[in-house]
């Protein structure tokens, strides 16, 4: 069914961020039977990642998962969600032993979700604007599935206990805080608030939640668990776990002692089909009875670690140069001298150097050609490694801007291919005879070869002679992929491709006029030479340019033009890249400009 690969699409979202060594081939069997149930499952170390906390889990173990889903009765019997025995330990990141790799996957997993969570907001926002689409949507087979399953999904969660071990804040008195809860229960009912099945799409639903012995504790000058094996600290956890308001545990000091709380929940599912009448989310709270007690052991504790944490996040940043132990003071020096350079210095240094500049440009170009294959559907195995590779490169605005350019150009091409179907054969054909008849009328002795070529909305017509046996390209459009996505002139001249080069690259008087004109100086130019390594012909030209302004006064600005032959056929097109480099301006940075200029003989 569809709806099945759908939940065990759901499942494999969410689980695989937090769940290690999920088995897929099994959770895809079970899910077709109806009934899923996962046991003695780990959380991984960066399950809490999203809560941007200097903190690692140590042991995370859930007992027992189970999901029960009615295929052939959704409209008479509830879904079921059931969670048995959440253990969870967590520890300061940085009481850890620093893994190189690790820290490293983890922060392009942490990159890579921050550039998705961009992603599916944009969508979101694109999708909402679109009321209709978002109407259409809500009316499918899939949308009414889910909506029936979430109108009567139960929820059971027993025995949770999450606790946070500190011993590096206060190192002679350490101290430990958590929460604990008994159960949880969610349901569907009716307007009476009695629990029941809802068999048709409802515009308002009726939900009763309860959460038995929910606690909060904070225990001073304990003993560390850390050390211990994993079977002795998740059964210390779950001996701690209050199942009454009246039987608490011993060991524990208590902020809040366990207390019961009662939710009535009405939930809006269509507010716009009812014009917002009624609000979306309408949540009565009944808390019970509540004990809250705050000694001075733990209200110091709380202000310790709460003046510790600018403390971890600082150690954390430069952990990666800190040596275990400092066994002399020159040690101290160099880890300092370390971490000021690569953090501060280099960065600031290397940023503007020119050969980084023209590395990140061609890791931005790299990324964009191998994401524009995944869209497609033409990515390789060595291209989706070196697509991981480039996105521990780049940082998350380069690559929401390149993913974003490249899903439009996607859209772009797409609309083109479109349009490319549509061209009429008799059209090319009678292009071709007109210039035919033309080269016939110029030289009746000449024997003519016409070939029609239509690629990517490009026509290119060969005229090969016998007397010469030159072959001129005629083009409608310039052979590049791309323009950087700024066309900033296109203008046509009536003047030969090769004369119009000659005007721009070359060394006449119009190029003289217009340097004059801008007041260059300095100017040195090199010849048009091959490069071996990549066969393009290039040349350098360097010039400086004198300003004034207020702030900094009288400079010059020192300029130096790489141009690069990526296309050279004399009578028919030129491509030339031009990459201009400027610096030495007072107080400012230096800045570099790519400039593409195409020139092609039509006719």
């Amino acid at each position: 069914m569809v709806f099945e690969k759908f939940v065990v699409h759901l499942l494999d979202k969410y689980l695989s961020d937090y769940i290690e060594n999920l088995d897929y081939k099994k959770l895809k069997v079970d899910i077709w039977s109806g009934n899923v149930i996962l046991e003695n499952l780990y959380l991984k170390p960066n399950a809490l990642a999203d809560l941007n906390l200097p903190i690692t889990i140590t042991i995370g173990y859930l007992k027992k998962l189970a999901l029960q889903i009615p295929w052939k009765n959704l409209y008479t019997h509830p879904t079921k969600l059931t969670i048995d025995g959440l253990y969870v330990h967590v520890i300061p990141k940085i009481e850890i032993e620093y893994n190189a790799k690790q820290d490293e996957k983890e922060q392009h997993e942490a990159k890579m979700k921050e550039v998705n969570k961009i992603e599916k907001l944009r969508k979101d926002k694109e999708a909402f604007e679109d009321i209709n689409n978002i109407e259409k949507d809500n009316d499918t087979f899939s949308a009414r599935m889910k909506l029936q399953i979430m109108q009567n999904l139960e929820l059971l969660i027993h025995n949770i206990h999450i606790v946070y071990e500190d011993k590096t804040t206060k190192p002679n008195h350490p101290f430990a805080f958590g929460i604990t809860l008994n159960y949880i229960t969610f349901q569907t009912t009716n307007k009476g608030w009695i629990p029941t099945i809802i068999k048709e799409n409802s515009p308002v639903i009726y939900k009763l939640g309860e959460l038995n012995a929910l606690s909060i504790y904070w225990n001073t000058n304990i003993k560390s668990n850390s050390n211990l094996p994993r079977n002795e600290i998740i059964k210390n956890l779950q001996t701690k776990i209050a199942v009454d308001t009246d039987q608490v545990s011993k060991d524990m000091t208590y902020i809040f002692r366990p207390f019961n709380v009662k939710t009535k929940l009405i939930m809006t599912m269509k507010p716009r089909q009812q014009k917002f009448e009624r609000p979306m989310f309408y949540i009565t709270i009944d808390l019970g009875h509540i004990s809250l007690n705050l000694n001075r052991a733990q209200y110091l504790d709380i202000l310790d670690l709460l003046e510790f944490q600018g403390h971890i996040t600082a150690k954390l940043k430069y952990i990666k140069y800190r040596p275990q132990k400092f066994d002399k003071t020159i040690e101290k020096w160099i880890f300092a001298y370390n971490a000021i350079l690569n953090e501060k210095i280099k960065p600031r240094l290397e940023c503007y150097k020119w050969e980084n500049i023209k590395k990140h440009l061609e890791y931005c170009r790299e990324y964009r050609y191998i994401y524009v294959q995944e869209l497609t559907g033409k990515i390789t195995d060595e291209q989706k490694q070196r697509t991981e590779e480039l996105e521990k490169k780049l940082d998350v605005f380069n690559l929401t801007y390149i993913r974003q350019r490249a899903q439009l150009e996607n859209i772009q091409v797409d609309h083109d291919e479109d349009n490319n179907n549509k061209v009429i054969l008799h059209d090319i054909i009678n292009q071709s005879n007109k210039k035919k008849k033309k080269k016939r009328r110029r030289n009746s002795t000449l024997t003519i070869d016409h070939t029609i070529a239509s690629v990517n909305n490009n026509i290119e017509i060969n005229i090969q002679t016998s007397l010469t046996e030159n072959c001129i390209i005629y083009r409608s459009k310039c052979p590049c992929d791309t323009h950087y996505n700024k066309q900033l002139i296109e203008h046509n001249y009536d003047l030969p491709v090769d004369k119009l080069f000659d005007l721009i690259f070359g060394s006449n008087e119009f190029v003289r006029t217009y340097r004059k004109a801008q007041h260059f100086f300095d100017q040195t130019e090199t010849e048009w030479l091959i490069n071996e390594e990549t066969n393009y012909y290039e040349r350098i030209l360097d010039y400086k340019v004198p300003f004034e302004t207020r702030l900094l006064g009288k400079s010059t600005i020192i300029t130096r033009e790489k141009q690069t032959r990526f296309h050279h056929v004399p009578g028919s097109h030129y491509v030339v890249e031009t990459e201009v480099c400027n610096q030495g301006i007072k107080f400012s940075d230096t800045f570099a400009l790519i400039i593409r200029c195409c020139l092609i003989e039509k006719s």
